[in-house]
């Protein structure tokens, strides 16, 4: 029973940040809101505590606004720390809510992420690929394509698209690992009773096998591009303001401070989860058949949660684009 009850704290953070049905409707900043209801309930504490991250990243979006203009001005160092602190502010507190990105990086690392630091470094790399991503959007599409306004937005939605698509097909993949037993470590022992030794698929992994395999790049890649290839609404923004006021490396230092903001709080989400699933299987560890079952089963429910996303967030990008923060 107590390590049931061990599982539940170790999803904790990943019921927190899943949420998938407001997040569906309130991460994309190129979606159509849902509609319009007509009696309102009443909030949630979470709702309650949404909303208030909503005010001040609105807050924090108008003094962006307000430190580009600035800037232009008064080109001196200064402005230009403050424009880089306001974005690092902004990123902190977009990241905090809802958003496909944390309920993602956090199903992926339940799935098959066991170090802290691999974590960390998953949440850094996604989060400068979303900056990367904007910037190559803005500068790319503004100066090669002549995309501006609705048709910069409509390029955005469909990077959107091929984010959410390459979730649900990660998503898959996992869960195919789990259901055939791929994906485990496999490691040597000897038996005491016996005299040799041989090679043997166990399915409750070694403690020390959980925190030294290496983050490769080849599995790296698939997240990284999934969650960066989908730019910030208020990156994109920003970026187009600063253009439009000659203000080129200024917007491309806000981008990527916005990126560092957003990678601190994903970041601290990934070792909480982490953390937690480590505490489970560590407290579980003289019972082998319990860390299996653990193992196997955070694996298999990352997986579905990582499947369920991307399709979710697919099938409601499926309206269409609209401006970010409804502009």
């Amino acid at each position: 029973m107590r390590p049931l009850i061990l599982l539940a704290g170790a999803l904790l953070a990943f019921l927190i940040a899943a949420n998938a049905p407001a997040a569906a409707q309130q991460s994309s900043p190129f979606q159509r809101g849902p509609a319009p209801q007509a009696e309102a309930a009443k909030p949630s504490w979470y709702g309650e505590a949404m909303a208030e991250v909503r005010r001040i990243q609105g807050e924090l979006y108008r003094q962006l606004a307000g430190a580009v203009r600035v800037l232009k001005q008064d080109y001196s160092l200064s402005t230009a720390w403050g424009l880089i602190a306001i974005s690092l502010l902004y990123g902190v507190f977009h990241a905090v809510g809802p958003g496909h990105g944390k309920a993602v990086i956090t199903s992926y690392l339940l799935a098959n992420e066991r170090a802290v630091r691999q974590g960390v470094l998953l949440a850094l790399l996604s989060s400068v690929a979303q900056g990367v991503s904007a910037i190559a959007l803005v500068f790319g599409g503004a100066w090669a394509f002549d995309l501006v306004g609705q048709r910069l937005l409509g390029a955005a939605w469909s990077l959107e698209q091929a984010s959410f698509g390459l979730i649900a097909a990660i998503g898959a993949w996992l869960l195919w690992q789990a259901a055939t037993g791929r994906g485990h470590p496999h490691h040597r022992h000897s038996h005491d009773e016996q005299d040799h030794g041989h090679d043997h698929h166990h399915h409750g992994p070694d403690m020390a096998v959980l925190t030294r395999e290496p983050l490769t790049i080849r599995r790296a890649l698939p997240i990284v591009l999934a969650v960066g290839i989908r730019p910030c609404g208020g990156a994109l923004i920003v970026l187009v303001f600063a253009i439009a006021n000659g203000l080129y490396w200024a917007g491309v230092g806000a981008t990527f401070a916005m990126s560092m903001g957003t990678a601190v709080t994903v970041s601290a989400l990934a070792v909480l989860t982490l953390a937690s699933k480590r505490l489970a299987l560590g407290l579980a560890a003289r019972d082998m058949v319990w860390i299996g079952r653990i193992e196997v089963g955070l694996k298999v429910l990352g997986a579905l949660a990582l499947l369920a996303f991307g399709l979710i967030f697919l099938a409601a990008s499926l309206d269409g684009p609209r401006a970010p923060f409804g502009v």
